[in-house]
């Protein structure tokens, strides 16, 4: 959460794919490792905003989420500078990594069924695994077809061209990730009772957007009258996380993706416990924003999934699982522990994340015709666009698949 200005020569006179890495470090106490030498390093990410200015000799960036103390460096196509040391401070808490699972996954979709009669194009929006700080290594195996953009704000933009009547077609991805449990160590009384305004991070995901419906007076209402006097922000988003698991019952057939008739009706899905956590917190002015993806049960097989994070100055993002906190559905962790208390802060390896967030994402064509799939655990703006003389087709979007855990 501080800006850094670095200073040097030949960073390029755009970012494009270039980085700034900081070590990363697990934190797995165990490990009992002693050289900062020996970590990996983690890049200031994209989706955190953490890039203030690239120019070709002077970087500012604000040090990411789960860094640590140790070498810093700058990575271009032209390769990697020199290191620098950088100690990082843990004001109000610590963010510890203790335990990682290697997951070997697949992905794919399908389009069928396709009516067209001339020039036509479909263009599809595909998801990908966040790289994120207990996200990481993240390697493709393999892919077919070859994407038309490999990153489009996260994701993949594959392109079929001239769809032929009666035909079908395959995307398909497989990778290799390592997923790490996350633990959070926070000193309430140290956390920051105000935020940086001025800071992009506080300022995106504190607004409202297409899902996250922060600026409802409706919300605005319930959240002052659910956090009372509190300024503690870390207090106020316990507070909001004790809310919604008293205010709703668990139903996963509950197909309502409105928050305000689902407080009413008191009853939620994952999406719901989610993003109506997210938009009290946002009124709040406590940025937060909804992850979706997958859980991985004990049988490896996987179901569509939705939680979020909030962050806390000088600590970074903490990560609630609201539905999981209720207690009725239980995953992979020792049965002593109390998910009331745990997913208030703490997250099993169990979560594969898609996005953070609502990805933002513009049309290929004006005329194009668009389509966001609810149905999906990726928060994206667009799914498919279609353009030209395609009529229709269907798109089966199968779900992540695990073919095997290390």
């Amino acid at each position: 959460g501080t800006l850094l200005t670095v200073s040097g020569m030949n960073f390029g006179l755009q970012r494009g794919a270039s980085q700034v890495q900081f070590t990363w470090i697990s934190g797995d106490e165990r490990q009992g490792y002693t050289e900062a030498e020996d970590a990996s390093f983690i890049p200031a990410m994209d989706y955190d905003l953490d890039y203030e200015l690239w120019s070709d000799r002077e970087i500012q960036v604000w040090v990411p989420d789960g860094a640590s103390s140790g070498q810093m460096i700058v990575v271009t196509d032209k390769g990697k500078s020199n290191a620098v040391f950088v100690e990082i401070e843990s004001a109000a808490g610590t963010k510890l990594f203790p335990e990682k699972r290697t997951y070997s996954v697949q992905y794919s979709l399908e389009v069928g069924a396709v009516s067209a009669d001339g020039e036509n194009s479909l263009h599809l929006w595909v998801p990908q695994l966040v790289h994120a700080p207990e996200q990481r290594e993240i390697q493709l195996v393999s892919q077919e077809p070859e994407p038309l953009f490999e990153n489009v704000s996260g994701v993949k933009l594959f392109s079929l061209e001239n769809l032929a009547p009666d035909t079908s077609h395959t995307i398909f991805q497989s990778f290799m990730v390592d997923r790490y449990s996350v633990e959070t160590r926070v000193n309430i009384a140290k956390v920051p009772t105000s935020y940086d305004t001025s800071r992009r991070l506080f300022k995106h995901y504190t607004a409202a957007d297409m899902i996250v419906s922060a600026d409802n007076e409706q919300i605005l209402t319930l959240g002052s009258r659910i956090v009372g006097r509190e300024r503690n922000p870390y207090r106020k988003a316990r507070e909001i996380y004790r809310y919604v698991l008293t205010q709703l019952q668990v139903d996963l057939e509950y197909t309502e993706r409105d928050i305000l008739k689902a407080v009413e009706e008191r009853k939620g899905n994952p999406y719901i416990y989610a993003v109506l956590f997210c938009a009290l917190a946002r009124a709040q002015d406590i940025p937060a924003r909804p992850v979706a993806g997958y859980l991985v049960d004990r049988d490896l097989q996987t179901t569509r999934h939705y939680w979020a994070e909030f962050y806390i100055e000088t600590v970074g993002w903490i990560p609630v699982d609201p539905i999981l906190g209720e207690g009725k559905i239980r995953v992979n962790i020792p049965p002593e522990v109390d998910p009331y208390t745990y997913y208030f802060g703490s997250l099993d390896f169990n979560h594969l994340a898609l996005s953070k967030g609502l990805i933002e994402l513009n049309q290929l064509d004006p005329q194009g015709r668009v389509v966001m799939r609810t149905d999906i655990p990726s928060l994206q703006g667009i799914h498919e666009e279609a353009t030209g003389a395609l009529s229709s087709y269907n798109a089966y979007w199968s779900d992540l698949e695990i073919l095997g855990i290390y």
